[in-house]
């Protein structure tokens, strides 16, 4: 967190015996601040880790009471300075006369001179920056210069001697930085985001002993990162994209002594031979106790390869990170996990929010994921030799007082697991006891065509299945207990459910929430249920390259059951067939007020009672070539504000050209 870095520049964060990461102190003096609202709106990335939050107005007013004069903000129309001020934010674009008609008699005394809100269309002179930053204050700890126009550092940057903290971010203009950068002994942050021209970091970095964060994100033009780096044993972090690091990289052996990452490292292209197993130990993994997140990727090759054996061997050390929060594994080569991940997962990795497992073609069996008390978000994608999710026989062994598991799990992807045909290995033939995901938002089942059921899903917000089992979707796998447990649901999408010839009843009537429902490419899909009628929340209908869909039974349910079309807003119909694909009561849906209709090849004309759509303000028909006409109610739809035809040769020669286009 940049605060705590500046804090840190200033020498606000001592040193102690207990704890020598002045980092993690500083993040308690945070958090106990913000435990006494000093501080709010905290905003966390996907990790947990805070990245904006907000001082409240009274806060900061009383903050800067206390502070008096040593801090201030000054902006061009800013005078003689008082020479008590030590800290120093402008809060406009910088330029000359700032210091032409700005005096300051201490200025060797101030101690921070940070730029705020520069445009990004400005240009600061060079000359400037040396004239200010390092000719007058020449006592700085902490600079940032972001997105100030800087196109180039002075070599004389290395006179800010006491410089603990450099921001040069958001200068795309820069290209190289000086050699002498790597003079400033006290140097802790350098921040070099968005930077995106710059192609080379300094020569010989490792004199920068006292470096800590390095951040280079967004930098797309850096073409290698120094060797020697290795050397910094003081250095924690290089960006939220932390470091990417293959076997051809010197990176690889320089890694063994960096021991205090505590950021993101990304391992690549490992390979699963002899020598990958050697270089993987010198990594010294599992003296890196400090990372968050651990990206290994063997490689495309490494499940065609008889060694391996190896890549079982290099997963021993991963259970010595007690602080990683994301563990993401892809090529893995083995059929089975390490013996510690199976059998005492939650003890090693306690704190994983995040996993992602992804094409282990070999793997047979998962680790007891479930167990994980804070795992938020998990992907598994191409494991084709997956057959059941969790490895119990049952319910009462996933959690022995109830039936929860994953117990906060908000994201589950599972995507390409041709044989998976469980949750877990027995399920209970009643059913009477189904597992529960309680607080699951959001489920993507794609091309898992085995998969036969669905758990309890009471949080659900959003459901895409594409690629699955009819049976999924059906009245024989969704009990009453497990369709009624979707009540929360609100966006659903269904595509390329091949066999699929009707929606259930019984399983949409539950959807009390659903608002918006999209299904496509489902070949043999005929007819909607009069289930649809109970979808009282749904605003947006979409049904796509169905090509035997017809409306029949929507049309031949009752008023009293139409009543759930009462909030529809959009209907669109794409790529059907039957001349009937469009419902024929379109009175059902009195508050619609889009109508798209593209692709629909057997489509001769528009229902009669389109006129009773009185709140329609969009009509859009794309490729229709049988359209012969558009019935005569449209022309009394006071509402109606665009009509627009393209593809449909009948009945556009009926029409004048420009309401071919648009109505207003």
């Amino acid at each position: 967190m940049a605060l705590i870095n500046l804090w840190m520049a200033q020498g606000f964060i001592p040193s102690s015996d207990v704890d020598p990461n002045k980092e993690r102190l500083g993040n308690e003096y945070f958090m106990d601040l913000l435990w006494r609202s000093f501080f709010q709106d905290v905003q966390e990335d996907e990790l947990g880790n805070i990245v904006n939050f907000k001082m409240h107005d009274l806060m900061h007013d009383l903050a800067q009471l206390v502070a008096g004069t040593e801090c201030m903000i000054v902006d061009l129309s800013s005078g003689k300075l008082d020479e008590r001020v030590r800290h120093v934010s402008h809060s406009s674009n910088f330029d000359l006369s700032w210091t032409r008609e700005t005096s300051y008699s201490g200025a060797d005394k101030l101690r921070s001179f940070l730029l705020l809100n520069q445009s990004p269309f400005h240009s600061m002179p060079n000359k400037l920056f040396y004239d200010t930053a390092i000719g007058r204050f020449r006592g700085l700890r902490s600079l940032s210069m972001s997105n100030s126009g800087v196109t180039m550092l002075p070599i004389s940057i290395s006179n800010l001697v006491h410089l603990r903290y450099l921001d040069i971010s958001w200068n795309p203009d820069i290209k190289l930085l000086p050699n002498t950068i790597t003079d400033l002994l006290n140097l802790q942050t350098l921040i070099l985001t968005s930077c995106y021209n710059l192609e080379n970091l300094p020569t010989q970095m490792e004199k920068s002993i006292n470096l800590r964060h390095l951040d280079i994100d967004g930098c797309a033009n850096l073409k290698q990162v120094p060797c020697g780096l290795g050397k910094l044993q003081s250095l924690q972090s290089l960006g939220k994209g932390g470091i990417t690091i293959s076997r051809q990289s010197c990176w690889l052996t320089e890694l063994k002594d960096l021991n205090n990452l505590d950021g993101e490292l990304r391992i690549v292209d490992l390979g699963h031979d002899d020598d990958a197993t050697l270089e993987w130990k010198d990594v010294n993994l599992k003296d890196k106790q400090n990372l968050q997140s651990l990206i290994v990727e063997w490689g495309p090759e490494s499940h065609e390869n008889e060694g391996v054996l190896n890549d079982v061997m290099m997963l021993e050390d991963i259970k010595a990170l007690w602080s990683l929060k994301q563990l993401m594994i892809e090529w893995y080569g083995g059929a089975r996990f390490r013996k510690w991940m199976v059998d005492d997962l939650m003890s090693y990795l306690p704190n994983l929010v995040k996993v992602r497992l992804d094409s282990c073609f070999r793997c047979q069996h998962l680790p007891p994921l479930h167990q994980l008390a804070y795992l938020k978000d998990l992907y598994l994608g191409d494991l084709s030799n997956i057959e059941c999710i969790i490895e119990c026989e049952g319910v009462a062994e996933v959690r022995p007082s109830g039936c929860d598991f994953f117990p906060v799990l908000a994201q589950l992807w599972i995507v390409n697991m041709p044989n998976l045909k469980k949750w877990w290995r027995k399920e209970e033939a009643s059913k009477e006891l189904l597992p529960s995901i309680p607080h699951l938002s959001y489920l993507v089942i794609l091309d898992c065509p085995n998969l036969l059921s669905m758990p309890l899903l009471p949080s659900l917000e959003k459901l895409d299945v594409y690629g699955v089992n009819e049976k999924l979707l059906s009245p024989q796998s969704s009990t009453a207990e497990s369709s009624s447990s979707l009540c929360r649901l609100k966006k659903l999408r269904i595509g390329k459910v091949l066999k699929m010839e009707s929606l259930s009843g019984k399983w949409l009537q539950n959807l009390t929430s659903l608002e918006f429902m999209w299904i496509s490419d489902c070949p043999k899909l005929m007819s909607l249920s009069q289930g649809l009628s109970h979808l009282s929340s749904l605003e947006i209908l979409g049904i796509s390259n169905c090509k035997d869909i017809d409306f029949k039974e929507v049309d031949s349910g009752s008023s009293m059951q139409s009543k759930g079309f009462l909030n529809l807003r959009s209907m669109t119909i794409k790529e059907a067939a039957k001349p009937d694909c469009l419902p024929q009561r379109l009175e059902q849906f009195p508050n619609l007020e889009k109508l798209e209709i593209e692709s629909c090849s057997g489509l001769v004309s528009l229902p009669e009672s389109i006129g009773n759509l009185q709140s329609l303000q969009r009509i859009r028909i794309f490729d229709c070539r049988k359209l012969i006409s558009l019935p005569t109610p449209v022309s009394s739809l006071t509402g109606l504000q665009e009509l627009e035809l393209s593809g449909c040769p009948i009945v556009m020669a009926k029409m004048p050209r420009r309401e071919c286009i648009r109505l207003a």
